[in-house]
């Protein structure tokens, strides 16, 4: 740093100087000019006298800047990310120097000091920032780092002001003696190019913000049009910028005349494209069809909105957005109380698709709640006085009211449900298995609707993790078992289906074979109808049994039967074709091979009786009959008409 320097090295020739002054033959001449009382040995007395002043002097300033010099060197050697924890030091060294050095207390010189620091920082900001890459790498980066470079210069700013404030504080055992002179003879160069920082911070968010426009499509029925006019806007933008990514000079130095000649011309064509793009604005918002539609496109924007001129053409347009979300709060509520209506006269409520009753309404009031939530979160992130003005309020009161509605509903929904729906449970859990119809001796498994309700209910609502929502311990119990409840239905819904397929397709003829079988299965079934329950511990293995059991007795008569339509296959073949053929059309009989013929089909027929009779014999098996009984013998009478 040149002023420490300077000091050092004036301390260092003043030393010399002094030196010289008190040597033998300096002395020798003092002496001769002394005796003979010389016109100059005043002079020479000034002269000692001043280099022991300035020395004295020039030691005292040295002994102080030298812990100023390892806080600069410390700067000098930072990466400026670095730099804003080691600003602090630097000046509390500044304010101790200030406070102690009676010879450097004077504001020409602190200043002196403090404008060297104000070039360092530019210099170390200036190698941070590389000019030449400002406008050729990646925006969002180079925004990122001009904004910490303003933080920082303006973090050194209020370091000083904050010094300046405080510095009596520093001054324990001598007179306080305040910085009086003004700040901006300390940073003129420094302002300056902080000012040239913030012309590059909003060169650089203009291209941001304008980047935006080449993604920009604008719906309704002039929305081509629109986006038509947004897709040439961004074009002339992106020509125009290109003159900053192609400068030769160094965007940073503050001498440089060119950048602002750029910078001018710059604002005045975004100027004129800012008017045009309120215009296209304003017309995006005439021509969209809904408020969501409206705030769909404002979004699109984005800070784009926030530009004074942009802002200032679309301000009408803003009271507008709360007209229309007091008419959506308002179709909200028709609707609402279409529904609320329709729960007091005992109608089917409007649901979610496919849900239970209680989940169903939760998740309805959750859609109608998330609608004028998702539009009031929107106007509000506008960040307009529109929606902070009287009118705003009033409606946003309306908001309240309907989202207080919209609880109080799903409220009175969900406690009635919860209110009753342990009783209901432990009711239909001590129902049967399994209910007979007396007249049909049909079975049919007794899970009731109920049950089934409770379970879907509690599975939706679950599905809708809402923390609000605290389901019943008696539903929850219930539900905890739901995969147990489904093994069992599926496996009742079996044996019910095979049970009753046997009852329905059985025949006269066949059931008395298989009468005693089907009593015993009757008696199994009983304990079913009359004993267990949905809460017995034994279900499961008296399931598995009645299943096979019941799957037994089906698969065997389904067999016999399947034997019977095997035996009329057969002798539907016999059918196929005649005993006898005629040569031609209308030609006689072919009787010349008949006996042959007649021959071969009594073969067939015989091979096909062989076949009958093992078949009859396997339906003995099936049908667990006694071969001399006289319900078999029935059955065979049948099987003999049936041939």
């Amino acid at each position: 740093m040149v002023e420490i320097d300077f000091w050092e090295s004036r301390a260092r020739n003043l030393e010399c100087i002094f030196d010289q002054l008190r040597s033998q033959k300096v002395r020798k001449m003092a002496e001769i000019l002394e005796r003979t009382e010389s016109s100059y040995f005043n002079s020479f007395k000034i002269l000692f006298q001043d280099v022991v002043n300035a020395l004295k002097e020039a030691r005292e300033i040295n002994m102080y800047l030298k812990p100023l010099k390892s806080t600069i060197e410390s700067l000098e050697e930072s990466e400026f990310d670095q730099l804003e924890p080691r600003l602090a030091p630097v000046l509390h060294t500044l304010c101790l120097v200030w406070a102690h050095s009676t010879h450097y207390r004077m504001p020409s010189r602190i200043i002196v000091v403090l404008q060297e620091i104000c070039n360092l920082l530019i210099r170390i900001a200036t190698e941070f920032l590389g000019p030449e890459e400002i406008f050729k790498g990646e925006s969002d980066e180079a925004l990122q780092k001009i904004r910490y470079v303003i933080k920082v210069l303006e973090k050194f700013k209020e370091d000083f002001e904050e010094k300046r404030n405080t510095l009596h504080t520093y001054f324990k055992e001598t007179e306080f003696v305040p910085w009086e002179f003004a700040s901006s003879l300390v940073f003129p160069r420094y302002n300056c190019f902080l000012g040239r920082v913030r012309q590059l911070q909003d060169l650089v968010e203009t291209t941001i913000e304008f980047n935006r426009l080449e993604k920009i499509e604008i719906g309704g029925m002039k929305g081509k049009a629109l986006s038509k006019q947004v897709e040439n806007l961004f074009g002339e933008f992106t020509e125009f910028v290109t003159i900053f990514q192609n400068i030769t000079y160094n965007c940073l130095d503050i001498k440089e005349p060119a950048f602002k000649k750029d910078y001018e011309k710059f604002k005045e064509k975004i100027e004129y494209l800012d008017l045009r793009l309120a215009s296209i604005i304003n017309q995006g918002f005439d021509d969209c069809g809904s408020l969501e539609a409206i705030l769909k496109m404002l979004d699109a924007f984005g800070t784009l909105l926030d530009r004074p001129i942009i802002r200032s053409n679309s301000e009408p347009k803003y009271p507008l957005l709360i007209q229309m979300y007091e008419s959506e709060l308002d179709s909200t509520k028709k609707m609402f109380d279409a529904q609320n209506s329709m729960l007091k006269d005992a109608q089917s409520l409007v649901l979610h698709v496919n849900m239970p009753f209680v989940a169903g309404v939760l998740q309805w009031c959750q859609g109608m709640r998330e609608r004028i939530s998702l539009i009031r979160n929107k106007l509000v992130q506008l960040n307009h006085g529109a929606v902070e003005s009287a009118e705003a309020l009033i409606v946003f009161q309306k908001y309240d009211q309907m989202m207080e509605l919209l609880k109080t509903f799903e409220l009175k929904i969900y406690t009635d449900w919860t209110s009753s729906v342990g009783e209901v449970s432990e009711l239909n859990l001590d129902l049967p298995l399994l209910t007979r119809n007396d007249e049909s001796k049909l079975i049919s498994v007794n899970f009731d609707p109920q049950l089934v309700s409770v379970l879907r209910e509690v599975r939706y609502l679950e599905s809708l993790k809402r923390e609000d929502i605290e389901i019943p311990g008696s539903a929850a119990g219930i539900y905890s078992k739901n995969d147990l409840f489904r093994q069992y239905l599926a496996n009742l819904d079996l044996i019910v289906s095979r049970y009753n397929k046997v009852r329905e397709t059985i025949l006269d003829v066949e059931y008395p074979l298989i009468e005693g079988q089907l009593g015993h299965l009757d008696i199994q079934l009983d304990r079913a109808i009359t004993s267990l329950n949905w809460k017995s511990e034994d279900v499961w293995a008296y399931i598995e049994e009645t299943r096979h059991t019941t799957g037994n007795l089906e698969q065997r008569v389904s067999s016999a039967k399947d034997n019977v339509e095997a035996m009329n296959n057969i002798m539907a073949k016999w059918c196929d074709y005649p005993l006898y053929e005629r040569k031609e059309k209308r030609g006689l009989l072919n009787l010349d091979d008949r006996a042959a013929m007649l021959e071969a089909r009594y073969n067939l027929i015989k091979q096909d009786g062989v076949k009958i009779q093992e078949i009859v014999v396997t339906n003995l098996t099936l049908f667990k009959a006694t071969e001399d009984s006289d319900h078999w013998r029935n059955y065979l009478d049948y099987v003999d008409d049936m041939i």
